[in-house]
Order: structure tokens, then C-alpha cells, then sequence
């Protein structure tokens, strides 16, 4: 067996940070669907924007813009008048978040888009508590959901259902995950159980690896055993191409876990960087992405309006205002207390339709794809309707 090539520091390192997923851009149908929200008449509402502008990190600082300019974008798109945008800066800072939002609220804000990471949200979210007003908060972290605190960061709950479900479908129903040893990778694992639970497949075992070179070959040859003791069929991996990925699947068949006998699943997109999509352990791995349909379109608007791409998440800023503008035409501020939110139903984004669930997460559409000669292939494409509302 050759010697499997070492992990860059980059892809040790590049798992252990967790931050919102990101997403393929895509278009979106300038109308939004659902059901209409009782209890308010159409009129103007304001959004106060919280982004981690000033932020030390300079990338937050690019984040920030691009989720400022997609915002704008979604606004000067709706209907004339109906939404105005008031932008605040976080710094990163859960205490900052907290003020951005009081300042916000105090200048009349209806609801807040934002803030970016996790622990700022839930901050916001318990100041805002008191007066109900929802937090669309663009984190993917489930742990932060519920109450007034909604999310539209794409959710690694979501994903695993989606496989989940297309796994069942194809007789795939005996699932081992495989995950690094470390709090990003656990996270995902533990997110992967919940999303599964229910699509018809169950989880028979789960094993673990250092995320290194000698941490994964000394772990291999247990995690293969107990995938074979216990019956899978299927290999849910949870690193992705920054990280251990494509070691790992280039090492699986070497230990007896070949993708000729276990569809490997990804819970990251096995298609970026483009460049991914040539190596041979990913043919025919399965992963989802966004709403193929209107791919290219927000981009074009995004880069027509601006003259820049959009970074990955701008499309959450852009989803937010859009959900807003719908439930404004429809019912003015009283559609967007967090419960109205959540009866909504679904809305049309940049990726495609997406809607608010009653714990506070969110369910977007999402295809199943493969790599099959170095191409994506679409096998499942995105469905329009995701089931009843508020469920």
C-alpha cells in the first residue's frame, strides 16, 4: 500500500473552525409563495442589517460587505417603499451585536437581519426576547435556534436529511459516519444523526480519526471493521476537501471500505473547490447543493449591480430581505414576529425555496448530486414544496 500524502497545515486546521455553510449562489424568482399571514395589513417595514463590519479579521470585513450589497440588492428589488434597510456594525463582538441591535430597535427597527456568528446571535436574540422581535440570524448552528432566534444559514441537519432521504430511496439504509476527532467535525456528526433520524435510514456506528496523517492510518483499520461488523452500506463522511477528504477517500479502499461496496456520502460539497471534482475517490460520492434551476442568476443582478462577485453568503442576506418584503406585502410589520415567520410557509430565494421551521431552523431545497467523469451530475433534483407548513 503507498503512503498516503500529508496533510497541509491548511487542512488540518481548515475543519476546526465552524463557520456558517457556504452556499452556491443561484437565482431567484422575484415572487415569493406561501400562505398569508392574519392579523396585519400590507405596509412599509424597517430592517436593522447587524454585519461584522470592523471587525480584526479582515475577512469578516469582505463577509460583511457582500451580505451589505445583497441586501440591497433584495431591497431595491421589492416592491418600492415597502422595505427600508438600516445597516449596524457588530465587530465581531457579542457586546457590540447587542448594542448594534438596541440601536436598531431604538431607530425603528421591525425585525433584525443577522447578526453573522453564533454567539452573537444568540446575544441579540435574548435582548430582543422581550419585545418578540424575530432575529434572522445567518448562522447554521441549530444550537442557537428557537424562540425568537431563526435561522437562514444552510443547516448540516438539512443536508442529511436530504441524503438521507435519497439514500432510502436507493436502498442505501445502513449508514456509518466517519468524522475527524475534533468540535468541528463532531459537531456535524452529531447534527448528521439528528437530520437522518426519520428518512429511513439509521446510523449503525460511528468512528473517529486525528485529524493528521498518522492520526487517520492508525485509525483506519477499527473504523473499517466495526463499518463491516456492523452491516453499512453507506459511509456519511464529514470532512471536507480543506480537510481530510480526499486522504480519506483516497485511503478507504486500501483498508476494505471501497466505494464499489459503500456509497460514500459527503456532508460537504464535494465540488469545491472546482478543482476536486478530478480526484478518483470522490466519483460517485453523493452531497447536496442548492437549487440548480436558477443558478447564475443572482450572480448576474449581484455582479450587474455592484461590478463584484458575491462572496458565498451574500445569498442569506439576500433570502432574508426577500422573506421580509413577502410577509410585508402581505401583512405590514405583524408578519414578521417570529410565529408569522414560521407560518409563512416557504419563500424563494437565491438558492432556491427555503422556510422557517418551528424550532427556529430553517428547511432549504436542496438536490443530491455526483461526480461522474469529473462533472457534477444532478441525481435528485431540488424540490419546490417542502411539506407542511411550520413542521
Amino acid at each position: 500500500m503507498a503512503p498516503p500524502r500529508a496533510f497541509s497545515r491548511r487542512q488540518i486546521l481548515g475543519a476546526a473552525a465552524l463557520m456558517p455553510a457556504a452556499m452556491t449562489l443561484g437565482a431567484c424568482d422575484p415572487a415569493a409563495f406561501g400562505t398569508a399571514t392574519r392579523g396585519g395589513a400590507p405596509g412599509p417595514v424597517t430592517v436593522g442589517l447587524l454585519v461584522p463590519s470592523n471587525a480584526a479579521d479582515p475577512q469578516l470585513g469582505l463577509i460583511a460587505d457582500s451580505l451589505t450589497k445583497a441586501a440591497r440588492l433584495a431591497v431595491s428589488e421589492a416592491e418600492p417603499g415597502m422595505v427600508t434597510l438600516r445597516t449596524y456594525s457588530t465587530a465581531a463582538d457579542p457586546g457590540r451585536a447587542q448594542q448594534a441591535a438596541q440601536q436598531a430597535k431604538a431607530e425603528g427597527a421591525n425585525i433584525i437581519l443577522g447578526p453573522l456568528l453564533a454567539q452573537n446571535a444568540a446575544a441579540v436574540g435574548t435582548l430582543m426576547a422581550q419585545s418578540n422581535t424575530a432575529v434572522l440570524t445567518f448562522s447554521n448552528n441549530t444550537d442557537i435556534a428557537g424562540r425568537n432566534v431563526l435561522m437562514l444559514g444552510d443547516t448540516f441537519e438539512n443536508r442529511a436529511a436530504e441524503l438521507g432521504a435519497y439514500a432510502a430511496s436507493q436502498g442505501k439504509r445502513r449508514v456509518f459516519i466517519i468524522n475527524a476527532r475534533s468540535a468541528a467535525e463532531q459537531v456535524i456528526r452529531d447534527a448528521a444523526v439528528r437530520g437522518l433520524s426519520g428518512t429511513g435510514v439509521s446510523v449503525v456506528g460511528s468512528g473517529e480519526f486525528d485529524l493528521s496523517q498518522e492520526g487517520l492510518v492508525a485509525a483506519l483499520p477499527g473504523i473499517a471493521a466495526a463499518a463491516r461488523g456492523a452491516g453499512a452500506d453507506a459511509l456519511l463522511l464529514t470532512s471536507d476537501t480543506q480537510a481530510a477528504l480526499p486522504t480519506l477517500v483516497g485511503l478507504l479502499p486500501d483498508y476494505g471500505l471501497p466505494a464499489s461496496q459503500f456509497q460514500y456520502m459527503c456532508m460537504a460539497r464535494a465540488d469545491i473547490p472546482p478543482s476536486a471534482t478530478s480526484l478518483p475517490g470522490l466519483q460517485g460520492c453523493w452531497f447536496t447543493m442548492p437549487d440548480t434551476t436558477p443558478v447564475g442568476e443572482f450572480n448576474r443582478r449581484y455582479i450587474a449591480a455592484n461590478g463584484n462577485s458575491p462572496h458565498l453568503l451574500a445569498p442569506l442576506a439576500y433570502d432574508g430581505i426577500r422573506a421580509i418584503a413577502a410577509q410585508a406585502s402581505r401583512s405590514g410589520p405583524a408578519g414578521l414576529s417570529p410565529q408569522a415567520l414560521i407560518n409563512a410557509g416557504a419563500f424563494s430565494g437565491a438558492t432556491g425555496t427555503f422556510r422557517f421551521l418551528s424550532d427556529g431552523t430553517n428547511r432549504r431545497s436542496l438536490a443530491v448530486a455526483t461526480i461522474r467523469s469529473n462533472t457534477v451530475s444532478i441525481l435528485k433534483q431540488a424540490s419546490s414544496r417542502l411539506g407542511a407548513t411550520g413542521s
